[in-house]
């Protein structure tokens, strides 16, 4: 399967509401979603999911925004602590079609990162800057 056929597929998930069934172990979590909401005077909503299942950590946020000016970027964050800087980039969007989206999986669990921002970047840093999208699990 194509990389677009699995990010349709994964959007097509996310906005159906269609779920999969599964057993939920210790370590697992099934499925969380988040509603992100534009803050900053910006426009824009978005839906982020989390889950944790086989050993994988799934981060998927799809969202709807105008397109950045030139020279700057959309980044996603996990947050558990802003404050003591407990916080990792999820990477960069994507736009396809005509939605922004990113996927982050990783092997580590982070059921205490509640927080998803989405961030209108000038530098590629790894600094959060503008905050334009935010939601909680």
């Amino acid at each position: 399967m194509g990389k677009y056929a699995i990010i349709f597929f994964s959007v097509l998930i996310i906005f159906t509401g269609a779920s999969c069934s599964t057993t939920q172990t210790n370590d697992e979590m099934l499925r969380e979603t988040a509603e992100l909401f534009s803050v900053n005077n910006f426009d824009g909503s978005g839906v982020a999911t989390r889950s944790f299942i086989g050993g994988e950590f799934n981060h998927i946020v799809t969202a709807e925004l105008d397109d950045p000016t030139d020279g700057s970027f959309y980044e996603g964050w996990l947050i558990r602590e802003p404050k003591a800087g407990d916080f990792f980039s999820t990477g960069k969007m994507e736009k396809v079609g005509s939605e922004y989206f990113l996927e982050y999986m990783s092997g580590k669990n982070y059921p205490d990162h509640n927080t998803v921002v989405i961030t209108l970047e000038q530098n590629d840093d790894g600094e959060p800057e503008e905050h334009i999208l935010e939601g909680t699990f």
